[in-house]
């Protein structure tokens, strides 16, 4: 599913030079959240929000930097021609649109280059607010998450979803619940959440390196390079003991 949808003018966002103040206050410091936007994931950017769901109205009520915030929502949904969005200016504290996962989810970006290797995901706590610049998968797992960044699906996308310019566009309804997922015993489960995992230990060897730079095609460490390779194998595996020649061999055999 698409992330949380602001539509806050401002108010709800907490960008790098606001962040200090908002932490200073002793009310508003309670409710900030890392916020994960596309962009943010995918270049390593720091985001932040204020997550005021179930807030403590005396909270609200205390905090001159949250009244100063929440004027600032409300104004702008007023302002909106949307109908829809004026009545969310009811309720200035939260996201006009609330889809926040309960438990692990996957953060997969709305858009990437096609020149990658995979569509680069990645694995976030439910403390992590989502944006609706990226999709959201909740309650994942390591075997899922293998199969997501494998060239089976890499293939799949690459196909059937949509662009922009020449950027991949994900959608949950083509790319992911249309993407043929095999049938899985515990071994074939097992062996691919394990490869899973050995793609993320190879990320965590450059700490320094966001997923940008990993996954440009000229910088792609070798560690990184062979856990793909590992992974790509397992998931191949699944379907059967066909041997994948590359991208265009792999989708016939999923479009059939």
């Amino acid at each position: 599913t698409e992330g949380n949808k602001p539509q806050d003018g401002g108010g709800l966002i907490v960008e790098a030079e606001d962040r200090a103040d908002v932490a200073a206050d002793p009310f508003a410091a309670k409710y900030l959240r890392r916020l994960i936007t596309a962009h943010g994931m995918l270049q390593g950017e720091d985001r932040w929000c204020l997550w005021l769901h179930n807030a403590d109205p005396s909270d609200l009520r205390s905090s001159r930097v949250l009244q100063d915030r929440l004027r600032i929502v409300s104004n702008t949904r007023l302002a909106s021609p949307t109908p829809a969005a004026r009545e969310k200016a009811k309720t200035p504290g939260l996201f006009l649109a609330i889809r926040q996962p309960t438990s692990r989810w996957i953060g997969v970006p709305a858009h990437s280059s096609e020149l990658r290797r995979i569509i680069p995901m990645a694995f976030f706590e439910p403390e992590d607010i989502s944006h609706n610049s990226l999709m959201q998968i909740d309650n994942a797992d390591e075997y899922l998450f293998g199969v997501l960044q494998s060239a089976m699906f890499t293939a799949w996308v690459k196909t059937v979803a949509g662009r922009l310019k020449s950027d991949i566009r994900i959608s949950a309804d083509i790319a992911y619940n249309a993407f043929p997922f095999p049938d899985v015993n515990a071994v074939g489960h097992a062996r691919v959440a394990a490869a899973a995992v050995e793609v993320l230990e190879a990320r965590k060897l450059y700490p320094a390196a966001t997923l940008a730079d990993l996954y440009d095609p000229f910088a792609t460490p070798v560690e990184l390079v062979k856990a793909h390779d590992a992974l790509d194998q397992a998931v191949d595996a699944l379907y059967g003991n066909k041997k994948f020649a590359g991208e265009a061999d792999r989708l016939e055999f999923l479009l059939d």
